[in-house]
């Protein structure tokens, strides 16, 4: 019996880890950091240290999605954007991305995106052949 009770105990202990890490409990649907690299609005993402940007060319328009490392998305205080050689031009929030118009024919855009805490994520693409 005292058998049966120590074995009882030993399985008990070492399955609490696991229940405390939720495992087979069905509460992990967030995919772990750096483990989401779809993009999610047909744009190219890219990573920049601990965050994501996905950026669209939604013709007339640029949208600019970010988000962090698990891909939860984030509201910037401020943003930029460059097409080829002109001068950068604010983007706009609305919603949930930042915006500006695009430029014609345009073919490299860069992207400047400042974070509530002052960091700064920027990126250089070029249009891909689809857009």
């Amino acid at each position: 019996m005292k058998r049966l009770a120590f074995l009882a105990a030993g399985v008990v202990l070492f399955a609490l880890p696991f229940l405390s890490l939720g495992v087979g409990s069905g509460h992990h649907d967030e995919p772990g950091p750096h483990m989401d690299h779809r993009p999610r609005y047909g744009g190219q993402l890219m990573m920049i240290g601990e965050y994501h940007l996905e950026i669209v060319d939604a013709a007339p328009a640029i949208e600019v999605y970010p988000s962090d490392a698990r891909r939860r998305p984030l509201t910037p205080a401020s943003g930029r954007v460059a097409f080829d050689a002109a001068p950068p031009r604010p983007l706009t929030w609305q919603r949930d991305r930042l915006v500006a118009p695009t430029a014609a024919g345009w073919q490299r855009v860069a992207v400047e995106v400042t974070l509530s805490d002052g960091q700064i994520l920027a990126v250089r693409v070029a249009r891909t052949a689809a857009e």
